[in-house]
């Protein structure tokens, strides 16, 4: 896609326009996980400091996806069963599988980088607010006046991740 395909919502909503889909995948191609024996030093530095030696770590060993799957559902009934699960976990496994997983688990995602200079570290940070990623068809209630409003409204799944994450960006920043 080149930049002259794209349309660009100009709407005010957006505060961020800058960002494109262009520019949200343009690091796609040359990133890669580090090596497991980085990832090992980098894990071992993090789990000395706050906020990291408090979260929980999931770490993801090899093997299928259905045992990174069940690695993923412990780590999600650990994660729950702790106090305060208003809060985030960490990782430094990127996998697309285990992402999907822990997606389907109800966490939300975001990342941050540790360390400076020109190899930073993408850290994963796997987070659930309870009461806020968790939605119940059987309690959910549409009065009349917003579903008369909402017609014109439908709801999908899969269909323009990065047109959402655009959305996000340009509402929130990068």
């Amino acid at each position: 896609m080149s930049d002259s395909d794209e349309t660009v919502d100009s709407s005010p909503k957006y505060e961020d326009l800058s960002v494109t889909h262009v520019t949200l995948r343009r690091d796609d191609e040359v990133w890669s996980e580090p090596p497991q024996g980085t990832k090992n030093h980098v894990a071992k530095f993090l789990l000395k400091h706050d906020p990291f030696k408090k979260w929980p770590w999931l770490v993801l060993g090899e093997g299928s996806d259905d045992a990174r799957e069940q690695q993923i559902k412990r780590y999600t009934k650990a994660f729950l069963q702790q106090k305060g699960t208003n809060g985030y976990g960490w990782t430094l496994d990127f996998d697309a599988n285990a992402f999907c997983e822990l997606a389907y688990e109800g966490f939300l995602t975001t990342s941050m980088e540790v360390g400076g200079g020109t190899d930073p570290i993408q850290v994963l940070l796997p987070w659930i607010a309870v009461k806020r990623n968790s939605l119940d068809w059987k309690e959910v209630h549409i009065n009349r006046s917003t579903a008369k409003r909402a017609k014109k409204y439908y709801l999908t799944t899969d269909q323009d991740y990065d047109g959402v994450m655009l959305g996000c960006i340009r509402q929130h920043g990068t």
